[in-house]
C-alpha cells in the first residue's frame, strides 16, 4: 500500500505552524519528538502508536556514539522475529528469522531500508527506536531537515481479523481464528510512512531495501536458508507505485510529496518451511489490512502485559524497564513453548531459563513459565536425555515415552555439571510460585538424573561445564587463555554452590513423593559436596571462596570474581544472615575494583592489548554481574544495596537491555562482532532473557524483597524505597492462586508497608529496616513489639505470620525518632 494525500487547509496550517515554533523548519532539539512538533497524519489518526516507553535508542549523527551502546530492540510472535536498531541506519533488521524461532546454522541475512531523493540517499540528523509500552511494536524515526522517515515493525499476532484469500485456493488465512495459530502468524509487517517535515516541495522520491543474500525479481526479495529449510519472500504489499528489482534490492517510486504530506506503505515479510510455498503465504498476508493485524497485534500485547503483575513506581523510567523485561522475554518464548536466546544462539538453553524462573513468578506469569518447563520436557523426552542446549522448533503429536533415566550414563561435555542443577532448580521456583506438585511428580525421575549423574570427581567435587557466561571474563581477568577449557584445568565452586541447592532441594521432593532412600541419597550428597566446597574453596586467612581450584593439585585460585563469590547467597547455597556469606560478599568487594554501587575484576595486563582494541580501560562484566551483586546486597539488607540499585539508569543499555558482556567504562556491549550475514550476527550477544530476568528478579527483591512459598501458603516481604522515590508498588502479585498487592510509601518520618486485595489468605512475614532509630510500629494500627536488631547501622523489625485476607488489608507503619 502507498498513500500519498493533500490535506488541503491543513497543508497551510502546518507550515504556518512549523514556521512560528520551529523557526526555519527544524527543531534545535529533535531527540524525542512530542505530537506538538511533528508527528504525521499516519500516527496522529492511530493514537496508539504514540505512547512511548522512556526507553528509547537514540543516535544523533552530530554527536555519534561507539556501536557498542545500542542495545537493540527485539519483535517478535513466537514464529517470527527480528532485532532492530541495532546498527546504522537504524532501518536495518537483524536477525530476521521465521517460520520458527531454530536458526539452526543461520538466521537470514540484514535487510537495510534507504529513503532516496533524486536517486541520492538522504543524510539522517537523527535516528530514534521507541517501543509501544506495553507491547513488542516499535515505532522508528529518522530524520533530516527535510524529510523524515517513520517505520512500524510488528510481528502479527492475536484476535479478530478476518477476510483475506486463502493458500492455495483455501478458506481466508485468518478466517475467524485470528492470527496465531495460522500463516498469517508466519509474516513480519513494516509499515513505512515518508514524511515532508521542511517548507519545500520533495520530489523524486524512492524507497529501497536491500537484501545482504538473496536476489530481487518480480517485485520480491527471496533468500533460502539451506536445501529449501527455510524460504523467505519479502515485498511491498497491496497497491503500490511501481516497483523495480534491481539485483539484491527492490525500488518502490513514491514520486512527489508536498510539505506536510505524508506517503505510507506496507512491505510484508513471509516465511516458509520446506514444502510451503513462501509467495502463496505472501498473497494471503498481502490479502489482510495492515490496519487490523496492527490492532490485533497492539490488543494482544496489552492483554498479556496487564495479566501480569505491574510494577509502578515515582520513577516512570523504572517502571518502564520493568514491564520491558517482561517483555524481552515474551517476544522470545517460541509458539512452541520454549523460550530462546535470538540473538546470535536462538535454541533453549537449560541455564538461560534460569532468568525467567527468577523473574516470571515474581510478576505473576507463571503461566508463560510452565510453557517453558514443559517445552523442555518434551524436548528432553524427544532426545533421550537432556541436554545444554535443545532445538526450539520440536513438535510433537504426542509424548514419547521416558527413557529409562536411572540408567542412563554420567554426563560429559557441556553436561558435566553446572547446567543440570539449574534445571532442577527451574522446578523449585515453580513449587515455590505455585504449590503444584504435579509437572515435578511427573518428571522425577529427569530431575533425579540431571543431579545423580553430574561428573562428581572423588565423590564431591564438580567441573566447570566450559559454556559459563563468565568464563572468558574470568579468563581476562585471572590472566588465562580466553580459550582455555576450564573443565580440564580446573575444578568449579560454581557448580558446587548449585549442585549443594539443586540436591537440597531434592531432598524435600524425594520425601513428598515417599522415596525415603532417594531422600537420604541426596542428603549424602549434599552434604559431602559441602564438606569439600567448604574444605578446598573456603580461604579462611581471606574470607572469601576461591572460585576455581586446579584440577590436579586442588590449589586454590586465591583471588575472588564477581559472578562466582555472588553465587552462595544467589543459589541459596549460604543464607544471607550467615556470617560467613556476607564475609565473602564484603571481602569480595573489598579485594575488587568498583564503579558507583557495581564491583568488577579488572583486566589482567596480559589483556592489555585487547583492551586498546575494544576501546576500555577498565574492564568487563557479564549481563547478569549486576543482579547478582544487587540480590546479595538486598538479601543481606547492605546499605549498598540502594546504589548497586539505582544503578540500573547506568548498567542497562539505551532500549532496557543487557547484554552478555558489558563494558565497565561505559557500560555498552562488548562487540567483538558485528555481520550482516546471519551465521553469528553478534558477539557478545545482546537482547537476553538470561541476563535480562535475572536483574529484573534482583531489583524487584531489592524494591520489595519478595520472596514465595506457595507450599505453606506465605509470601516474605523486605521492602527497600531508594532515595529520592515517594512510592513503589505491585499491583496483582501471585502466590499460588491468590493475588495481592504490595505499596510502600516513605514522607521521611514514617515507613508505611501495605499488602491488600488478596483474593485468598496469605500468610506474611515482613522485615522493614529503616535508617535511624524507631519511635514506634504498628500493625493495622495496633502497636507490636517485633524483634528488633540493627544491621549496617539500619534498624530491621521483623514481622513475622502477619495475615492478609479478602478485604482484609496489612498495614505496617514504622516511625522513625527523627524525621530525614
Amino acid at each position: 500500500m502507498i498513500q500519498a494525500e493533500s490535506r488541503g487547509p491543513k497543508t497551510f496550517l502546518f507550515c504556518l505552524t512549523v514556521l512560528l515554533l520551529l523557526c526555519g523548519c527544524h527543531g534545535s532539539d529533535d531527540r524525542i519528538v512530542e505530537p506538538a512538533q511533528e508527528l504525521p497524519d499516519y500516527f496522529l489518526d492511530r493514537p496508539g502508536l504514540t505512547d512511548w516507553s522512556l526507553w528509547a535508542s537514540v543516535y544523533d549523527h552530530g554527536a555519534p556514539v561507539k556501536h557498542r551502546k545500542l542495545g537493540g530492540f527485539g519483535a517478535g510472535n513466537g514464529h517470527t522475529f527480528s532485532m532492530l536498531a541495532t546498527s546504522v541506519p537504524f532501518t536495518t533488521m537483524h536477525n530476521l528469522t521465521g517460520p520458527h524461532y531454530q536458526k539452526h546454522w543461520k538466521f537470514f541475512s540484514d535487510k537495510t531500508f534507504t529513503l532516496k531523493a533524486d536517486g541520492v540517499p538522504v543524510a539522517w540528523d537523527l535516528e530514534q527506536c521507541f517501543r509501544i509500552r506495553g507491547t513488542a511494536v516499535f515505532v522508528t524515526r529518522l530524520a533530516s531537515a527535510a524529510l523524515s522517515l517513520w517505520l512500524v515493525d510488528f510481528a502479527p499476532r492475536g484476535e479478530g481479523i478476518v477476510g483475506g484469500e486463502g493458500i492455495d485456493g483455501g478458506e481466508g488465512i485468518v478466517g475467524g481464528e485470528g492470527i496465531d495459530g495460522t500463516a498469517a502468524s508466519q509474516t513480519f509487517v513494516r509499515m513505512l510512512v515518508v514524511y515532508n517535515r521542511g517548507c519545500a516541495v520533495a520530489r523524486g522520491l524512492s524507497l529501497s531495501v536491500e537484501t545482504t543474500v538473496g536476489e530481487a525479481s518480480e517485485g520480491l526479495i527471496t533468500e533460502i536458508i539451506g536445501d529449501d529449510l527455510r524460504i523467505l519472500a519479502a515485498g511491498f504489499a497491496g497497491s503500490t507505485g511501481p516497483v523495480e528489482a534491481d539485483g539484491r534490492r527492490l525500488v518502490l517510486d513514491i514520486g512527489t510529496i508536498a510539505p506536510g504530506e505524508q506517503a505510507a506503505a506496507e512491505f510484508l515479510f513471509a516465511f516458509a518451511r520446506c514444502g510451503e510455498d513462501p509467495k502463496a503465504i505472501f498473497d494471503a498476508a498481502a490479502g489482510l489490512d495492515p490496519d487490523e493485524m496492527l490492532e490485533a497485534t497492539l490488543a494482544w500485547w496489552k492483554d498479556f502485559t496487564g495479566d501480569g503483575a505491574a510494577v509502578v513506581t515515582s520513577d516512570d523510567r523504572f517502571n518502564d524497564l520493568i514491564e520491558g523485561l517482561s517483555v524481552t522475554i515474551a517476544a522470545q518464548q517460541a509458539a512452541t513453548g520454549g523460550t530462546a536466546q535470538m540473538s546470535e544462539y536462538s535454541g533453549t538453553w537449560l541455564r538461560d531459563i534460569m532468568g525467567p524462573a527468577r523473574f516470571y513468578p515474581l510478576v505473576g506469569r507463571n503461566g508463560d513459565y510452565r510453557r517453558m518447563l514443559d517445552y523442555y520436557w518434551l524436548a528432553a523426552l524427544d532426545k533421550g536425555n537432556i541436554a545444554n542446549s535443545m532445538d526450539i522448533d520440536i513438535e510433537l503429536e504426542s509424548l514419547p515415552p521416558e527413557p529409562d533415566w536411572e540408567s542412563l550414563p554420567t554426563f560429559s561435555g557441556r553436561e558435566s555439571a553446572e547446567s543440570p542443577s539449574y534445571l532442577v532448580l527451574h522446578y523449585k521456583a515453580w513449587l515455590d510460585a505455585t504449590s503444584d506438585w504435579t509437572p515435578v511428580e511427573e518428571r522425577y525421575g529427569m530431575l533425579r538424573h540431571a543431579l545423580i549423574h553430574q561428573d562428581i570427581r572423588d565423590n564431591c567435587l564438580l567441573p566447570f561445564s566450559d559454556d559459563e557466561t563468565f568464563r572468558i571474563a574470568m579468563a581476562a581477568s585471572f590472566g588465562h587463555s580466553l580459550f582455555n577449557e576450564y573443565q580440564k584445568t580446573h575444578l568449579s565452586a560454581n557448580s558446587s554452590f548449585l549442585f549443594v541447592a539443586a540436591a537440597e532441594f531434592m531432598i524435600g521432593v524425594a520425601e513428598h513423593m515417599g522415596f525415603a532412600g532417594h531422600a537420604e541419597e541426596y542428603a549424602q550428597m549434599a552434604q559431602g559436596v559441602r564438606d569439600c566446597t567448604e574444605e578446598h574453596y573456603w580461604l579462611e586467612d581471606l574470607g572469601f571462596y576461591a572460585p576455581l581450584i586446579d584440577i590436579d593439585t586442588l590449589e586454590p585460585v586465591a583471588r575472588p570474581f564477581e559472578d562466582v563469590n555472588t553465587k552462595p547467597i544467589w543459589t541459596g547455597y549460604l543464607d544471607p544472615d550467615d556470617p560467613q556469606a556476607q564475609a565473602n560478599v564484603l571481602n569480595t568487594l573489598d579485594a575488587l575494583d568498583s564503579e558507583g554501587g557495581l564491583f568488577y575484576s579488572p583486566v589482567h595486563p596480559a589483556y592489555n592489548l585487547l583492551a586498546r582494541l575494544l576501546a576500555f580501560e577498565k574492564g568487563v562484566v557479564t549481563g547478569m554481574t549486576y543482579g547478582y551483586q544487587l540480590d546479595n546486597l538486598a538479601a543481606m539488607d547492605h546499605p549498598m544495596a540502594e546504589a548497586t540499585f539505582l544503578m540500573y539508569r547506568d548498567f542497562f543499555h539505551d532500549t532496557g537491555n543487557v547484554s552478555e558482556g558489558q563494558v565497565v567504562d561505559d557500560f555498552g556491549r562488548v562487540s567483538y562482532l558485528y555481520e550482516p550475514f546471519g551465521y553469528l550476527c553478534d558477539l557478545t550477544a545482546r537482547y537476553r532473557t538470561w541476563e535480562g530476568g535475572i536483574n529484573g528478579a534482583a531489583m524487584i527483591r531489592y524494591l520489595f524483597g519478595l520472596e514465595l512459598d506457595a507450599r505453606s501458603g506465605r509470601v516474605a516481604i523486605a521492602p527497600h524505597l531508594p532515595a529520592g522515590w515517594d512510592f513503589s508498588r505491585m499491583e496483582g502479585a501471585r502466590l499460588g492462586e491468590a493475588k495481592f498487592d504490595i505499596a510502600v510509601e516513605d514522607d521521611g518520618l514514617v515507613r508505611r508497608v501495605r499488602v491488600e486485595n488478596a483474593t485468598r489468605a496469605i500468610r506474611v512475614d515482613a522485615v522493614v529496616s529503616v535508617e535511624g532509630g524507631i519511635a514506634g510500629i504498628t500493625v493495622n494500627g495496633k502497636a507490636a513489639e517485633p524483634e528488633i536488631e540493627t544491621r549496617w547501622g539500619r534498624v530491621r523489625a521483623h514481622l513475622p505470620g502477619l495475615g492478609v485476607d479478602v478485604g482484609t488489608p496489612l498495614i505496617i507503619e514504622i516511625t522513625r525518632s527523627f524525621a530525614l
